[in-house]
C-alpha cells in the first residue's frame, strides 16, 4: 500500500461522492444492486503491481493451455458437470490475498 495515496483518498472521500458511485453503477445496472458496495481501491508501488500482473499472466497461461480441462477434469464432481460447456470462460476475476511478510515488504497469495 502506498500510505500517501491512501490518505489522500480517505480524505477526500465523501458521503456525496459514494452515493454518485452508487447511483452510476445503478444506471448502468438497473436493479442489480442487491448487496451493499464497499470496495475500495488499492494503492500499490509498480513494483507490487508488476508482480500482481505476472501472476494474472501465469494463471491465464495454465488455463488457457491445450492440457488444462484434462487436468482439471477430476476436480469437478461429475453431478457438476454442465452439458455442452462453452470450452473457455466467458470471464475471469482474479482475488488476491496482500499480507506483509517477514522483511516488511508485501507478497499476494
Amino acid at each position: 500500500m502506498v500510505p500517501v495515496l491512501r490518505k489522500a483518498y480517505n480524505e477526500a472521500f465523501t458521503k456525496e461522492s459514494y452515493q454518485a458511485f452508487l447511483n452510476e453503477l445503478e444506471a448502468l445496472h438497473p436493479g442489480q444492486l442487491d448487496f451493499r458496495v464497499c470496495e475500495t481501491p488499492v494503492f500499490v508501488d509498480n513494483d507490487f503491481k508488476h508482480k500482481m500482473l505476472d501472476a494474472c499472466e501465469s494463471i491465464i497461461d495454465l488455463i488457457c493451455s491445450p492440457s488444462f480441462k484434462s487436468m482439471t477434469q477430476s476436480a469437478i464432481p461429475a453431478k457438476e458437470n454442465v452439458p455442452n460447456e462453452y470450452p473457455h470462460a466467458h470471464m475471469i476475476a482474479f482475488d488476491f490475498g496482500v499480507c506483509s511478510n517477514a522483511s516488511g515488504g508485501t507478497t499476494a497469495d
